[in-house]
């Protein structure tokens, strides 16, 4: 999806302070990390479910529910990581609707209704990671709404990733946490915000990586003609 990118006034952040223990772990520790920051976020989450193979109930109150379910063994066969592999899907008025089929390393994921909008629909938030080992596993974010009877994809965003440091030796994370934002146009402001940053940045080159450094502040705006998130403003921070 090609993204529209709004070019606004720089955001100030009083006060911010960005962690600086940076202490490599293995993957399947890092899995258990959480990126939602819920004492920053204006909107909370109704429902939180998480991938489970022991528990697959549907979670919920009222006549909207998630659920987190794991493949079968026959959807499983021939796959390299069978227990990684799940269904999300919301559970209305006692009926199963897919949300996406969903691959989350170590099989760990959190899952979240949450109304992002005065509508009667809640957004599906689902936070998992791909990867496995030390310097590899990488966490995400997606956000999922209902139009017209089906759930569609509107937005994602890397929460996590590794830079070599400028000496050699081993790599560096990053990390970064996400809320949401009330917002005068009805449907909430998603924001990114850096929370864990190496000390020393490494030459330019590695783009990907660096871009989560130099933007340490992200809004996202809901864009009605696309009807998805774009960015429409950020912090800046000059390369170290």
């Amino acid at each position: 999806m090609k993204h529209l990118i709004f070019l606004a006034s720089v955001l100030v952040m009083p006060g911010t302070a960005f962690p600086q223990s940076n202490v490599p772990t293995f993957g399947s520790a890092y899995a258990g990390n959480q990126y939602f920051d819920r004492e920053h976020s204006d909107i909370q989450p109704s429902t939180v479910t998480h991938c489970s193979e022991d528990d697959s109930k549907p979670r919920g109150r009222g006549r909207v529910k998630v659920q987190v379910v794991p493949y079968v063994k026959k959807e499983a066969e021939g796959l390299d990581w069978p227990h990684d592999q799940f269904h999300v899907n919301v559970v209305r008025d006692g009926r199963e609707e897919r949300v996406t089929d969903l691959e989350a390393s170590y099989g760990t994921c959190d899952v979240y209704l949450i109304r992002l909008d005065a509508g009667p629909e809640p957004a599906v938030v689902i936070e998992s990671g791909e990867g496995r080992g030390t310097f590899t596993y990488r966490r995400s974010v997606s956000v999922y709404k209902r139009t017209e009877g089906t759930y569609g994809f509107v937005f994602d965003a890397n929460l996590n990733g590794y830079l070599p440091p400028p000496q050699g030796g081993d790599p560096k994370a990053w990390e970064r946490a996400y809320t949401f934002r009330r917002s005068r146009s009805g449907m909430a402001t998603i924001r990114l915000r850096l929370r864990l940053a190496p000390e020393e940045w490494p030459d330019f080159g590695l783009a990907q990586e660096l871009d989560a450094l130099q933007f340490p502040v992200r809004d996202y705006c809901w864009n009605h003609e696309h009807s998805s998130y774009v960015l429409c403003d950020y912090k800046f921070t000059k390369p170290k």
